[in-house]
């Protein structure tokens, strides 16, 4: 885990931190955004590292003066508007999280950022002398982000590339010779690097529609399935079927109106890539894509009741599970991420034996990532939504 005291109180910039003072992301000019997005691209591209917010250089010019954020600065570092804004001026998507402590009553806003999985990350886009669209930058001791100008540099990213795909074809043979048992690729990869504008744009749709009775920084659940195709496997599934498919789900499990039923069904509409919907009291968004991918985003309370959640988590699983297991979607297994955003000091109220000990969340979003055989989800789904429940409790400190 993260120890975000130790990074804010570090004081000193490196290789894989960086520091910037108080600022509201909404209010900074493209060329401020364009600074953030080069760190960015320049960790990703070396060994990942973090940018934190709040923290002003003295007159030495070292960053030591803790002054946190206000409430409209740390609220303006939304985890999908910056990592959105981030995305779109790079190639491929980076891997960013946005955390937003409090340490010793301040608020800072944190930029977790990973170093890449596959190849490097590039610019796609110019701003300014910021930023330059197809550079490659990187993270230098002298705690400098810039291009990677020169021959040994160029060459070290390559390196890096070919060992990554290397290790990737390794792990292939060895569930080709049945090494080991096979496994999802994408298990521990984020959403948005799989399917980076479907759900970025799933993202965006459901907060401009979002009701108007629910504060900014209220608590949302958004759960992504992303499955993994077998050999041969057309991509898309056509339009006109993913429709049936879900009434289909609908007409053989017992309806988990929480997530979706007949009356959400018949309320939704076609778009050119796939089958949204949204309830009436604009708490719940869902959507079903051409290539597979399914998106549900909903609010939740301060107080989670651990029981009704878990009923509601199986329910889910269970709806998974009648979609999925149709031939349409012929795949070998699914990879769950399940997000809790704005997850700061939220309480999960433990089972009566316990109700005086709730859980309490101290990070600002949780996520959990999980590969699911298409056999288990078969089996007990229930099975499924317990073990994601025991790594929720653990992110709850429960």
């Amino acid at each position: 885990m993260t120890d975000f005291k130790e990074l804010v109180y570090r004081g000193v910039e490196s290789d894989v931190l960086d520091y910037k003072a108080p600022v509201n992301w909404t209010e900074l000019p493209k060329q401020q955004k364009a600074k953030f997005v080069r760190h960015a691209l320049a960790f990703a591209n070396t060994c990942g590292g973090a940018i934190v917010i709040g923290v002003r250089e003295d007159a030495s010019g070292r960053p030591v003066l803790y002054e946190g954020l206000d409430d409209l600065q740390c609220h303006s570092f939304d985890p999908s508007t910056v990592t959105t804004y981030i995305n779109s001026h790079v190639d491929p998507a980076i891997d960013i999280t946005v955390e937003r402590p409090q340490i010793d009553g301040k608020y800072y806003a944190i930029l977790i950022i990973k170093p890449f999985r596959d190849i490097p990350h590039v610019a796609v886009h110019s701003i300014d002398e910021e930023l330059r669209s197809g550079v490659f930058y990187i993270r230098t001791a002298s705690a400098s982000s810039r291009p990677a100008a020169r021959a040994g540099e160029m060459h070290d990213l390559v390196r890096r590339a070919l060992r990554n795909q290397r290790d990737l074809l390794g792990n292939l043979l060895k569930e080709v010779l049945g090494e080991r048992p096979v496994e999802s690729s994408s298990a521990a990869t984020p959403v948005k690097e799989i399917f980076p504008l479907e759900y970025n744009e799933s993202v965006e749709y459901f907060s401009k529609r979002i009701g108007s009775g629910f504060a900014p920084d209220t608590p949302v659940l958004d759960i992504a399935i992303m499955p993994e195709q077998t050999s041969g496997q057309p991509p898309t599934v056509p339009l006109s079927e993913l429709r049936t498919a879900v009434w289909n789900a609908l007409q053989s499990i017992d309806h988990p109106e929480t997530w979706l039923d007949n009356a959400d069904l018949e309320a939704s509409y076609a778009t050119n890539v796939s089958l949204r919907g949204i309830s009436k009291q604009r708490d719940r968004f869902w959507q079903l894509f051409q290539n597979k991918l399914m998106h549900f985003r909903c609010v939740l309370p301060d107080k989670l009741e651990y029981k009704a959640f878990a009923g509601q988590l199986s329910d889910f699983f269970e709806l998974v599970r009648a979609i999925y297991t149709q031939k349409l979607f012929a795949c070998r297994g699914i990879n769950c991420q399940l997000t809790i955003e704005h997850s700061n000091n939220m309480q999960l109220i433990m089972p009566e034996n316990l109700p005086e000990k709730p859980g309490i969340c101290r990070i600002d979003q949780i996520r959990i990532l999980n590969g699911i055989e298409l056999s288990t989800l078969q089996k007990d789904p229930a099975l499924v939504s317990e073990q994601i429940l025991k790594e929720l409790t653990v992110r709850f400190n429960a």
